[in-house]
């Protein structure tokens, strides 16, 4: 499978996600945040386990998903409560760990992708449209956020060689050990109640899938092309919630949200690429790297090394 069908996995991903916002928000209305965590997790376990182990149960793969449920817990917590109480702005929110993450992916290949910087910079401008503008004074609830998504994809870029379905098992029965730790240490009362269940397996589906699907393109595209993909995941969100939600009427934004879309996409949708990034960069794609010769008579010559940097070639 190409790197243009890992972007396409990158947003079905997304797009799964989208589809969660609602579905959150109503489940919050009959219980808590805490409860739907952990029954959505518990639902996911008993999922995944038999299919992990029918597949063949990568160990180290389980226990790196250990490790990296202490950063999903509190992750997906905060996510589920700015889904109940802010609706869209949670979006935004969750959006913006973009723009230090092209950073980071700067300083680590000293390339700085236009295409990149673009696409970010549209979206961002086109969710603070659409929210940002009426919860300026909630902006700084992004920083736990920022932090942890952060820290999880860069997690995640540093593994290595790692089976997605195995990790997921292991973020999944750490982050329910987790959520039932709290749930008994905070005394949370119980709310389960038919609808309550419905959605917690319709969440845990979802957000498998998506997850699954995630790990699957950073490690195929990179961390930045992957996480780009949000835009699907907002508008996917704002299109599913329209029952409960009218579209906001900011046809701007729209219109910065769908320009996001398009210049991430542009080399895969254009039919003369070959498939290789044809985003402007600030560093030439040939490094010149002098390698000395210390033999008699022989000249030192310039090697060609052409790289393509982090997973970018779409």
């Amino acid at each position: 499978m190409n790197a243009k069908r890992y972007l396409a996995l990158a947003l079905l991903s997304s797009a799964l996600w989208g589809v969660t916002y609602p579905l959150t928000y109503i489940a919050l209305r009959l219980t808590n945040a805490v409860w739907l965590i952990t029954l959505t997790y518990l639902i996911t376990v008993l999922i995944l386990t038999p299919y992990v182990f029918l597949r063949g149960l990568h160990t180290r793969s389980l226990m790196w998903g250990l490790l990296l449920s202490l950063i999903n817990y509190p992750m997906v917590y905060l996510y589920t409560v700015f889904s109940g109480d802010m609706g869209g702005f949670a979006s935004f929110l969750s959006s913006l760990y973009i723009v230090p993450l092209i950073i980071i992916e700067y300083f680590r290949t000293r390339r700085l992708n236009l295409r990149y910087l673009s696409s970010s910079a549209l979206m961002l401008l086109g969710l603070y449209a659409l929210y940002g503008v009426e919860n300026q004074g909630m902006i700084l609830l992004a920083l736990p956020l920022l932090i942890l998504n952060l820290a999880y994809l860069i997690y995640l870029e540093f593994l290595g060689d790692y089976d997605e379905a195995s990790l997921m098992l292991g973020q999944s029965v750490g982050t329910l050990a987790l959520s039932m730790a709290w749930v008994k240490y905070m005394d949370y009362p119980m709310v389960i109640t038919p609808w309550v269940i419905s959605y917690s397996i319709a969440l845990s589906l979802l957000n498998t899938m998506a997850n699954i699907l995630y790990v699957m393109a950073i490690r195929r595209v990179g961390t930045v092309s992957t996480s780009l993909a949000s835009s699907m995941e907002i508008t996917t969100s704002m299109v599913v919630s329209i029952p409960i939600e009218p579209l906001p009427p900011n046809y701007i934004a729209w219109i910065l949200l769908i320009l996001s879309l398009m210049v991430l996409l542009l080399p895969a949708i254009n039919p003369f690429s070959d498939g290789c990034d044809l985003g402007m960069e600030l560093q030439e794609d040939v490094d010149i790297n002098w390698q000395h010769i210390d033999e008699p008579g022989m000249i030192s010559l310039p090697s060609v090394d052409v790289f393509h940097g982090g997973g970018s070639v779409i």
